[in-house]
């Protein structure tokens, strides 16, 4: 990773942001890239964003990572 690279996640770190990475359907992608810019604003839409994102989205109990090898899902 070269050198400029390194310093711009350092930035963003150093603003609170979290790099992630994760796999989803190709058709998708611009949907959570949008998203993603739009949490970035920290805003009245981010929050508004937020908001609707929690109440959609069911909250899931924590499991280790040997109770999730386990799961049928």
């Amino acid at each position: 990773m070269s050198e400029s690279v390194q310093e711009h996640r350092r930035r963003l770190a150093a603003r609170g942001f979290k790099r992630v990475e994760l796999a989803l359907p190709e058709a998708d992608a611009n949907l959570v890239r949008t998203i993603a810019k739009v949490l970035m604003k920290d805003d009245g839409s981010a929050e508004a964003l937020r908001a609707a994102i929690q109440r959609s989205v069911p909250e899931q109990t924590r499991v280790s990572f040997k109770e999730w090898l386990e799961s049928p899902d």
